[in-house]
C-alpha cells in the first residue's frame, strides 16, 4: 500500500506510523510516498530520528549501535 501524507512535526508523523503498525501496516519505504506492507498488527514500533549532517562513516556507526540493540533500520 502506498500513501501520500505530509508532516511538519516528527512526533505526529511517528504517532501516525505507529497507528498504521497497530493496524497491521509496516513501513517499508518513505519519500514522496509512504510504502507499507502487511505485518502482524502491533508487532512493530516506529521511531523517527532525523540526523541531517552526519558523515557516511558516522551514520554506519550510528546505525550499527541500534542494530546491535536489536533494532532494524
Amino acid at each position: 500500500m502506498k500513501t501520500f501524507k505530509m508532516f511538519v512535526d516528527f512526533d505526529k508523523e511517528e504517532a501516525w506510523l505507529n497507528r498504521k503498525a497497530a493496524e497491521g501496516w509496516g513501513l517499508v519505504g518513505a519519500g514522496l510516498l509512504y510504502t507499507f506492507a502487511p505485518i502482524a498488527p502491533g508487532s512493530a514500533v516506529v521511531r523517527v530520528d532525523y540526523r541531517p549532517s552526519m558523515s557516511a562513516g558516522d551514520f554506519d556507526d550510528y546505525r550499527n549501535l541500534f542494530w546491535d540493540a536489536g533494532w532494524r533500520h
